[in-house]
């Protein structure tokens, strides 16, 4: 289950279960044994459409010309309320969940695993600048969709942030009929820094088949 800030529901906010049942591929889910310091930053990408806005992730550790490690799209306000927020203040898990899509591409999507608390408290505020209003409500009841509020959640409860997808073309696998050794390969070649983003990647792609 992950966390979109511009999903449409009336909270600001959805929790998204994953695909389930005989129509999802088979999938596996990658724990880094780390904690990770991480940086977000607006990026001006060609994919974003019209009213959608490009960010990156970097290692906040990393040098200053390193790749980013994941480049997702929001809407404009919730990118900037993202970039301001003290959501990445401190260091946090990170978790890569793939499968193999057809034509045999790995994709995945890397998330962050925060503090549910605070991806509430941030879904609250997205909601209160979108509706002023809401925010002048005493004791409003925090709702956010998906959870159970009766069982309640431990104090360290987290959940993924979906930071942005990772792909690994078929012609590029280093192994091919094993999908979680493949996953960890490519989420590991990320965070060393020797990702390639996919547009780039064809082109280097058609290149080296010349």
């Amino acid at each position: 289950m992950s966390w979109s800030p511009d999903a449409e529901s009336p909270e600001g906010g959805e929790w998204s279960p994953e695909p389930e049942g005989a129509d999802a591929p088979p999938e596996v889910v990658i724990f880094p044994n780390a904690m990770f310091r991480l940086r977000v930053a607006p990026l001006d990408h060609d994919r974003a459409k019209p009213g959608e806005q490009a960010f990156a992730t970097y290692l906040a550790d990393a040098p200053a010309d390193s790749r980013p490690i994941a480049v997702g799209v929001l809407s404009p306000e919730s990118v900037a309320a993202l970039v301001a927020s003290d959501l990445f203040a401190e260091p946090t898990p990170l978790m890569l969940r793939a499968a193999e899509a057809e034509g045999g591409q790995l994709r995945g999507v890397v998330s962050a695993l925060l503090p549910r608390a605070a991806l509430e408290r941030f879904a609250r505020q997205l909601e209160s600048e979108r509706e002023p209003w809401a925010a002048s409500v005493p004791d409003a009841p925090d709702i956010v969709p998906g959870v159970d509020d009766a069982g309640g959640d431990p104090p360290d409860a987290r959940a993924p942030f979906a930071l942005g997808a990772l792909f690994r073309f078929a012609e590029n696998r280093k192994h091919p009929g094993d999908l979680g050794a493949e996953a960890a390969d490519l989420f590991m070649t990320v965070l060393s820094g020797g990702a390639m983003d996919a547009d780039a990647k064809k082109i280097d792609n058609l290149i080296s088949g010349l």
